[in-house]
């Protein structure tokens, strides 16, 4: 997850799931900011929304491995088709993303042929400006809903 320089950096641990709330140790990577952070409950913590940040930062466990995509990559993708169901894997988009010609289906559970870039954009985790996200591999879907969101 990318969170608004103000953050508090060990609660925004505990929201992404990478401490528990009795503490640890973390790395954080500073980032360009984002033009808008959404709300989110994890872990219950509620994040607040806030619009345009000049910072941002992400956060990782030492022994987080990262996957850096390119903006039409998908999860049919080697690196993350590999991974088993119900795996947590965290990923890395370009900047300039937004108007690349590559399906995004699906509404918050997103289909495999997505790109993973733009299915991020579309959820509002990130924005034009890319970023780092984790994504939870799933089983197979019956359906995926359309939707339009954050311009994708």
């Amino acid at each position: 997850m990318v969170y608004h320089s103000d953050s508090v950096v060990c609660k925004a641990a505990i929201h992404a799931g990478l401490l528990p709330a009795s503490g640890g140790e973390v790395k954080i990577e500073i980032a360009n900011g984002l033009e808008s952070y959404e709300s989110v409950l994890s872990n219950a913590i509620h994040s607040l929304q806030f619009d345009l940040g000049t910072r941002s930062f992400m956060i990782h466990k030492d022994d987080d491995e990262v996957t850096t995509l390119t903006c039409t990559e998908t999860a049919a993708t080697e690196d993350i088709a590999s991974k088993p169901i119900d795996q947590t894997v965290y990923v890395k988009c370009p900047e300039n993303c937004a108007g690349t010609d590559v399906p995004v289906y699906g509404n918050l559970t997103y289909s495999e042929d997505s790109s993973v870039c733009l299915a991020g954009m579309h959820y509002g985790i990130i924005g034009d400006k890319g970023g780092e996200f984790k994504i939870l591999i799933t089983g197979d879907q019956s359906k995926f809903i359309a939707s339009s969101a954050n311009g994708v």
